[in-house]
């Protein structure tokens, strides 16, 4: 079974790649992966959920905002949290505890 499965896809290959609109195909299939491959962001992340209501808030994160502001305190002041977010890394900046604690319970 295995060697048939690979036989058609190579002979779908072929086809593909001697077909006149090759070019075409192949432009769509790379773009296909590469699409497939984008990750997904949220911009303003933060403003978003700022912006719910405590009604909404509860049904995203199934915590109230109250409790969500009591571990994003709680995260905020161990001094390994602290040394976490002031070390220099050399990369993008480093996360809010606001958005560690949103990421995880959402």
């Amino acid at each position: 079974m295995e060697v048939n499965f690979k036989a058609v896809v190579l002979e779908l290959i072929k086809d593909v790649m001697e077909s006149p609109e090759s070019s075409e195909s192949e432009d769509e299939l790379l773009l296909y992966v590469k699409d497939k491959h984008k990750k997904l962001r949220v911009s303003n992340f933060l403003d978003i959920i700022n912006g719910y209501s405590d009604d909404e808030f509860k049904k995203n994160f199934r915590i109230n905002r109250v409790t969500a502001n009591i571990l994003i305190k709680r995260l905020k002041e161990p001094q390994i949290y602290i040394e976490y977010v002031n070390k220099n890394h050399g990369g993008p900046p480093r996360l809010s505890a606001e958005i560690h604690v949103f990421a995880f319970i959402w």
